[in-house]
Order: C-alpha cells, then structure tokens, then sequence
C-alpha cells in the first residue's frame, strides 16, 4: 500500500483531477471516481465501521478525512491501470450505497472480517431472478449476528438483494452471497452458478472423511465455540476441500473425534434407510442447520417419509441406501463414493428427493 498525505478529501479530488504529468491520468481519475462515490472512508487510525456513502460531503466533516491524515491506496490504482481488471459477469451491492461497479474495493485492511475472519454469510441459491428461501436465510443470518453481536436489519438486507437482482440480466441459476464483517461493512455479491454444479448434480460426488479433531458433544455449553454459526472463518473447510482434491475425490465428510459423523465442509449429510430419512443432530456437535435440508426434511414429511435426527457412525452411512451431501445453491447431491468404496445409485430416490428439495 502506499501513503498520500492530504489535508482534506475535497482537496484530494481537487490535485486528482489537475492534469498530470508523467503519471498514469486514467488510474488517478479512477481513484478521484472512488472517492467521489464514498466508498471507503480510510482515516488513519480510527476504529470506526467503513463508512458508505453516496455523497462525499453528506456525511458533514466527521466523514471528511483530518488534516495530515494518511489515506491508503492500493498499488494498482497509484502504478497501473491494468492491475484491477473489473469483475466480469457479476454485480455487487454495498449496504447504505446500493449497486456499484463490481471491482469497486469496499472492505478497510483492518475490517476484522478479513485479518480474523470475524464475520458471518450465507450462500443463495438465485432462479430467474429470484431467491431461493431468502426468509429462511436471512434467519439463519440474524442467528449468527446475534451470536457474533453484529447488528442485522433484515428490512435492509432485503432491499439489498433486491437491488442485486435488478441489475442481474441472466435467467436460469446463479449463486448470490452476503456478507456481514466486523467492520459491519454489508455487501451482496451475485455471479453465475459454479461451473462444475451441473457436473456433479449428474455424476455424483466421491467424498472421503476427515476427523474435525472435536467429539459430538464439544460445542455443548460452550457458545464461544459459536457451534451453527456460519462464520466467515472458513479456512478449516477449503483446507479439508483441498485436501481432498489431493486424494482424488470431490468433497469432505467431518467425523468427530470420537467416530461420529458431523458435517461438509460446506453443506449437510443426509442419509435414507428405506422410506426414513437421517441428519447429523445440531446443538452439541456444532454443525450448521441447513436451510435445505430443513425444507427437505419438512416436505418429506408429507410425502410419506419418517425424517429424524439421529447420530450415526461412518459404517452407518455404508449400510445407508442413499447418501447425499445437501447444501443451498450445489442441491442435494448423490455420493457415488465413501472413502474409496463405491456406493450403488438409486436414481429414483434421488429424483424424489431432490424434487422435494426444490432441486
């Protein structure tokens, strides 16, 4: 990052946009745009939220920049102005500010969302330009604020994702995703659906298993474990992904410590013994309720099956009938394989419940 001492952000748009000589004109009109749009209020040393405004002199002199402030820029916009490509195929909505370009930087370098993870979102499955169970995730996301004491306005993240959607052209699928840091910087970020979704929805996924280090019961009492929410400290989880592309298959299975299988890394087991079908308990094993798993498990119920929770060991879900791996935008997706061992497909229960998933 490099440091450029002004004395005020009026000042600083005024020197951005005199001619230059020997610099870059595009890159420093570009920064004088981004400072014209509030995005980013990065006066040094202050613990205070992202500032998000339109207007820049909105905001009154306490959103202004302190004489002999440091403003940070990033290297991209001071040296070269190929360095940023902008966002292709992608629309991104900022709380307070709406729809902006989609490589406009919104997050401070010292948001806790970024150095310590600390922060929480959900992942949306988008149909035609529309959300799939928006109510049951923004509930799920009050959960985590609550449990991270983080403010939620459910009012404002709906008419967030209500902006997204109406700059998004594309019908069919896509994957919407909002975000809440500690530096209560909100932001919706929308693109197209994973590539290899469809793939896997045919084929079917080989995952392994991998122990969590932690028993069933560890998160039981303990909410400073935050068990159920969903965090922005993912990193566990794409090392436990990567893990295992490494042993060739697709996905992971966590089991605890003590031989009890938990969660995906990024969506929920579910598991069918003839007409019943079965899910890891939540509470005490600190796995995360799944949206679709619980619309799944509501529908069943009157389509006949017996749904229920129940712990169970890896060589259960051996003798299971169907195995799925159940998250909001991939679907439930039949596992063809269990550690090395292949698994026979029953392509009928599959279509059912993923009919009743939604899917």
């Amino acid at each position: 990052m490099a440091e450029v001492c002004v004395p005020d952000e009026l000042q600083l748009l005024e020197q951005l946009e005199r001619p230059v000589h020997g610099g870059d004109v595009h890159a420093r009109h570009a920064f004088a745009d981004l400072l014209r749009g509030g995005v980013a209020e990065l006066a040094h040393g202050r613990e205070h939220p992202l500032a998000l405004r339109r207007d820049p002199q909105a905001a009154g002199a306490q959103g202004r920049c302190q004489v002999g402030c440091r403003v940070l820029v990033h290297p991209a916009i001071v040296g070269s102005v190929t360095a940023v490509e902008p966002a292709s195929d992608a629309v991104l909505a900022v709380l307070g500010v709406g729809v902006v370009d989609p490589s406009t930087p919104v997050i401070r370098a010292d948001d806790a969302g970024v150095t310590r993870g600390d922060g929480c979102f959900e992942g949306l499955r988008v149909v035609d330009g529309a959300v799939d169970k928006l109510d049951a995730h923004l509930v799920r996301m009050a959960r985590s604020c609550a449990a991270l004491e983080l403010p939620f306005e459910p009012d404002a993240w709906r008419a967030l994702v209500a902006e997204a959607l109406a700059a998004w052209p594309h019908p069919g699928e896509a994957a919407l995703k909002l975000v809440l840091t500690r530096g209560t910087v909100g932001y919706a970020w929308l693109t197209p659906l994973a590539a290899d979704y469809p793939r896997l929805r045919r084929d079917g996924l080989r995952i392994i298993t991998l122990s969590r280090g932690t028993t069933i019961d560890a998160f039981a009492d303990a909410p400073w474990l935050l068990g159920g929410v969903k965090t922005l400290s993912y990193a566990v989880n794409m090392a436990a992904t990567r893990e295992a592309a490494r042993r060739g298959a697709d996905d992971v299975l966590f089991v605890s410590a003590d031989g009890f299988v938990l969660e995906a890394p990024t969506g929920t087991a579910v598991w069918a013994v003839g007409r019943t079908l079965r899910t890891t308990p939540l509470g005490a094993s600190g796995i995360l309720g799944g949206t679709t798993q619980q619309r799944l498990f509501d529908r069943a119920g009157d389509a006949g099956w017996r749904v229920e929770e129940a712990a169970a060991r890896v060589d259960d879900l051996h003798e299971a009938d169907v195995l799925w791996v159940v998250s909001s935008v991939r679907g439930p997706i039949d596992v063809i394989e269990l550690d090395g061992k292949q698994r026979v497909r029953r392509p009928d229960v599959d279509a059912e419940i993923r009919r009743l998933a939604g899917f």
